[in-house]
């Protein structure tokens, strides 16, 4: 069985093809933080920057999610802000939740957390009625520091019918937006470029290496869930990521096709702040070690942390 597995995971990382067939691999596209992340909050430099990210995602046709914070662009007009939701679901892109202040479980109760969920699914369905809202995603992916903590919000989200949509590449890019946010806004257009050719590289070798993860786990690549987020930097990028699982024989699908993969009915165990993966979950419900052994270049973390 080692022997077999090592085969299909060298397979994978090498590009070659396997028994398995490459159409069978599939993934879901979902993105957080709507409407925009990025210091610029107007809402024309939101809304071109809206529609470039999704421009290839409507031509292509691709079923993606995306989560929205409701209080993510109180500075502008409702109608506005209408314009700017409209545009996802314009490309045929659903919407989750994803909570009213993108909260942080750990700073508050339970109960205020719910109350910010449901905050977010009223702003929903009055502002783009009528409107259906079946996923939602905890910010930080922290959905439970503890047992207690963590049964209490999926028993609320079982209560108002939503289904909590999980992660398995997840790859903290956003320390790459910042980066590039900043050079962009000083100008430094090499910076910038330089960001660009080394962030793609860094997607596909997440790509690739949550691949090995899942056939550590289930002996095969399950359906897999990347999280990505709504920034300038994706907006550019979207293109070439989108490349990078068509030239690995991926095909699109949406989020809840995703998740019926039987790799999703495995239990998830996982408590704790840091929210992780949910192969990591997986790994570490049955017992196995989980270490993330990437992590974007210390110049570009760096530059996200400036001032």
């Amino acid at each position: 069985m080692f022997l077999v597995q090592s085969a299909v995971l060298m397979c994978l990382l090498t590009g070659q093809s396997s028994s398995k067939p490459a159409t069978s691999l599939q993934v879901a596209i979902t993105i957080d933080d709507l409407p925009f992340v990025g210091e610029h909050r107007d809402f024309q430099t939101m809304f071109a920057n809206t529609k470039a990210l999704l421009r290839p995602i409507r031509e292509a046709k691709v079923p993606a999610i995306g989560f929205v914070v409701g209080g993510g662009a109180d500075n502008l007009p409702k109608s506005e802000q209408r314009r700017l939701l409209q545009l996802w679901l314009d490309a045929g892109c659903e919407l989750g939740n994803h909570t009213w202040t993108h909260a942080d479980l750990d700073a508050m109760s339970v109960t205020d957390y719910e109350a910010q969920i449901m905050k977010t699914d009223q702003y929903l369905h009055e502002l783009l009625d009528p409107v259906k809202v079946d996923f939602f995603r905890s910010p930080y992916l922290n959905d439970g520091k503890n047992r207690e903590t963590k049964e209490e919000l999926q028993s609320f989200l079982r209560s108002q019918s939503y289904k909590e949509a999980p992660v398995t590449i997840d790859m903290d890019e956003f320390y790459f937006a910042g980066a590039y946010d900043k050079a962009v806004n000083k100008g430094d257009l090499a910076t910038a470029s330089r960001i660009e050719r080394t962030y793609l590289p860094y997607v596909d070798k997440a790509i690739r290496y949550f691949e090995g993860q899942s056939v550590r786990v289930f002996g095969r690549v399950c359906s897999q869930v990347i999280l990505l987020h709504a920034h300038y930097l994706n907006a550019k990028m979207m293109p070439a990521i989108l490349d990078l699982f068509r030239r690995r024989h991926y095909r699109f699908v949406s989020l809840r096709e995703a998740i019926s993969d039987p790799a999703y009915r495995t239990p998830d165990k996982y408590y704790g702040s840091g929210g992780i993966s949910w192969i990591y979950r997986w790994e570490l419900g049955k017992g196995m070690s989980a270490t993330w052994p990437l992590s974007p270049p210390d110049w570009i973390v760096r530059l996200n942390a400036q001032k």
